[in-house]
């Protein structure tokens, strides 16, 4: 625009053409759009809603239920793959480790798994914790004898002293996803046990799959 008018200046003759010109451009041009404000964030969080945050984020009642299990545990397990198949006995032992300021236990298992009458090392890890806005236990397990992770949540009945789980995990006996029913329960500070269950593949009966019993090392 400048420019144009510049040289209409230059040219003389042409002065009221070109500024005519320009004028007409500059009226047909559309005016310039305002700047837009920037959206506003939303208002800090009052004292309330802080208080409330800092409650969600600290360990609590059900935390202290995982932290129990904490230390050096020795167990016993007894496995069915499918009915009708044989028990197969193993043994190990597990440590336990409450992570972060109790919001988390962390199991490490050592041990022997029984198949087919034959006795193979075993590894296994486990991390555990409680959602508080959830309101479940969270958990995830995984282990040398597979390549996929059991992923559950659950809920603890205070009656029964019981954490009944939902669980799915990989299986390669059906070849495709599996689900599970779990159920951990708080015998005494001492003992405690882990018992799975499963779905036949074959009828769609209910059985149980395995039953581990976990001993405190003195």
């Amino acid at each position: 625009m400048k420019k144009l008018f510049a040289t209409a200046l230059v040219a003389g003759s042409l002065a009221f053409f070109a500024a005519g010109t320009v004028y007409a451009e500059e009226a047909a041009a559309p005016a310039t759009s305002p700047a837009v404000a920037p959206e506003t964030t939303s208002a800090a969080p009052s004292p309330e809603e802080m208080a409330k945050m800092m409650e969600l984020m600290q360990p609590g009642e059900m935390h202290k239920i995982l932290e129990s299990l904490a230390g050096s545990w020795t167990y016993t397990s007894t496995m069915q793959p499918m009915p009708g198949a044989p028990a197969e006995q193993s043994s190990g032992t597990s440590e336990n480790v409450v992570l972060y300021g109790g919001r988390f236990l962390s199991s490490k298992v050592t041990g022997t798994m029984n198949m087919n009458g034959q006795s193979t090392p075993f590894e296994g890890q486990a991390l555990m914790g409680y959602d508080n806005i959830a309101q479940q236990f969270q958990g995830v397990w995984y282990d040398s004898f597979a390549t996929g992770m059991m992923v559950s949540t659950g809920i603890y009945d205070a009656a029964t002293k019981t954490i009944t789980e939902k669980a799915e995990a990989s299986c390669p006996i059906t070849g495709g996803k599996r689900s599970f029913r779990n159920e951990m329960t708080f015998i005494d500070a001492d003992h405690y046990s882990y018992t799975m269950y499963a779905t036949d593949p074959a009828g769609g009966a209910e059985f149980k799959m395995m039953e581990i019993q976990y001993t405190k090392a003195k």
